[in-house]
């Protein structure tokens, strides 16, 4: 089992992080991140916690209890809170991903097949506005 000098070390390096990084953006002493790294201290539950939200990872991830090898694939790209609720948006609408796909230029379909962007993006407003007039 991996420890947290170790963890701690790994998610840094994940989002190309320095001591120095890490200790700006937690708010924590340098050199308590480098009592860390060399594993004469565990972090603080408090400490414990603005680490994993900082590093992207779960606490018990960074205490060695869990054994995710696939923890860095998922926060590879950093997300503004801005980008996250598009996404989540786009998620949460569906009749809107073809078009927004489209738009973007990655939808699945031939170019040839599909109505021009303008075309797709007035259908799918006309569609959503008279919906909104429905429940009113």
């Amino acid at each position: 089992m991996a420890t947290f000098s170790e963890r701690l070390r790994a998610a840094m390096q994940n989002k190309g992080y320095k001591q120095s990084d890490l200790a700006k953006l937690t708010n924590l002493d340098k050199s308590l991140i480098s009592n860390y790294l060399s594993g004469k201290y565990k972090a603080r539950q408090d400490n414990l916690y603005l680490l994993a939200k900082v590093l992207g990872v779960s606490e018990a991830w960074l205490m060695g209890y869990e054994d995710k090898t696939e923890i860095f694939k998922t926060n590879q790209i950093d997300l503004t809170n801005h980008e996250r609720a598009v996404i989540k948006a786009y998620r949460d609408n569906p009749a809107m991903q073809p078009a927004v796909d489209r738009l973007l230029g990655v939808a699945p379909e031939a170019p040839s097949e599909a109505p021009t962007v303008a075309e797709d993006i007035a259908a799918t407003l006309s569609a959503a506005m008279e919906k909104s007039r429905v429940k009113k």
